[in-house]
């Protein structure tokens, strides 16, 4: 494990009698009581100004100069190595606030803290009355705070607030064109996931004031699905057309999706929608899990940009296009798929991981850095009949930051997003008839 203990800021080398009054003899036996025989990790300046203050031990300083050599202490410069260092044993951070910043990612305790709980990586920490005030308000009886403590990053929450502004949407193209948004879910066979994701669809659509219907098809050919679809792009009363996969093998399903009408494609899957992803208007209709993915990280405050991020999967209805999405968003996108070597190597190196494969558990706490965010979008079912991702989310969990649960995670965030582009597809539709 990896511990922080105190924010020192470093001003042209303090002294520790001068600033560091608030660390008194008292706290700085206790102090060393806690860390006794542990190791202790610091800046060589933190060392210089109070390493002889603390108890003779194994002591890791921190430094990019690799000809530095101090007794009884190892020097590195590598973060990689400490936190591999630490998966072994406590290793207790103590430094300024570079050294700080630079493993508070990877933190598991604060230890007598002199920052506030909801510590961020930008936070100054220059030392000023007010942070005396601060210091001294810190309970000092409880000498553990738990700080990484990991975020659990729930779509269905999102899907609820997002359902509000749907609902506005909504009420606006009604009003503006006088008829209310209407979609058509066309059902072949008698598949029960493929029964409960249409209701899914069908509750949200009514919930938000959308005409939907489903059209169903106990038995069908490929021809006369063609003949259907082909009637609702010409019905200028329906605004989007979802045909549920997986079809028949009977049934071409490349051929059904790309018959189509594009303005109609509310799940994205027509060849014209997926190239109009390089290029994505402001009211483009975007493949919805991909799209639910991206919307999850953007509504928590989720850095996308120069993030590096795996994916694993390159399906075309979620890895493919989620890679386009991201790099519109310019992250550093990973692609990995069966054929893809040590992919834990890839794993662990990224910011942001994703996996949608459907596989159990294909993902452990050995496969990620720590403070990783997860987004799993891989649905199972377990050994003993329960829905779970691709990610084996009770040994992860201590290890990352945050983490998308199976069920409640992506999965309604990507029913919300096809409502989002039957709106959209209304519009669009009716902007091109006003044109």
């Amino acid at each position: 494990m990896i511990k922080i203990i105190y924010c020192i800021d470093k001003r042209n080398g303090f002294s520790y009698e001068k600033e560091m009054p608030w660390v008194n003899k008292e706290e700085m036996s206790h102090f060393k009581k806690n860390t006794i025989n542990k190791t202790v990790l610091m800046g060589r300046k933190t060392y210089e100004s109070i390493g002889r203050l603390l108890p003779k031990r194994e002591n890791i300083i921190f430094s990019k100069d690799k000809n530095l050599k101090i007794k009884n202490a190892m020097v590195t410069d590598s973060i990689d190595w400490v936190v591999e260092k630490s998966i072994h044993e406590d290793i207790y951070v103590i430094g300024g606030k570079e050294i700080i910043n630079l493993f508070l990612p990877y933190a598991d305790e604060i230890i007598e803290s002199v920052i506030r709980k909801e510590y961020k990586s930008d936070m100054k920490l220059d030392i000023n009355k007010n942070y005396f005030k601060l210091v001294k308000s810190i309970n000092r009886k409880d000498f553990k705070i738990n700080y990484y403590k990991t975020k659990i990053l729930s779509g269905y929450k999102i899907s609820k607030q997002i359902k509000n502004e749907l609902i506005i949407k909504n009420n606006y193209l009604i009003k503006e064109y006088n008829k209310k948004p209407s979609l058509v879910i066309v059902n072949v066979g008698d598949d029960f996931a493929s029964s409960i994701y249409i209701n899914n669809k069908v509750k949200l659509a009514k919930e938000v004031g959308i005409k939907a219907i489903v059209k169903k098809f106990e038995k069908t050919t490929t021809a006369q699905l063609s003949n259907y679809i082909d009637k609702c792009n010409k019905d200028k009363s329906i605004n989007g057309i979802l045909v549920q996969l997986p079809l028949p093998s009977n049934i071409d399903t490349n051929k059904i999706l790309n018959k189509i009408d594009p303005l109609k494609d509310v799940d994205c899957l027509n060849n014209i929608n997926i190239g109009n992803l390089f290029n994505i208007q402001r009211e483009s209709i975007l493949p919805c899990t991909p799209n639910a993915v991206v919307q999850i990280l953007k509504r928590s405050n989720i850095k996308i940009q120069s993030k590096n991020i795996v994916i694993v999967g390159r399906s075309n209805i979620v890895g493919k296009p989620l890679g386009l999405l991201l790099l519109n968003e310019n992250a550093t996108i990973t692609t990995c798929h069966s054929k893809t070597n040590n992919l834990r190597k890839i794993t662990s190196n990224a910011d942001i991981l994703i996996t949608a494969v459907g596989k159990e558990k294909l993902i452990t706490d050995k496969d990620i850095k720590r403070g990783a965010i997860l987004i799993d979008v891989g649905i199972n079912r377990s050994k003993d009949n329960k829905i779970c991702g691709d990610i084996d989310f009770e040994k992860v969990i201590k290890k990352c930051s945050l983490i998308t649960p199976v069920p409640r995670g992506v999965g309604p965030m990507t029913v919300t997003m096809m409502i989002l582009n039957l709106l959209n597809a209304t519009n669009l539709q009716n902007k091109k008839t006003t044109n």
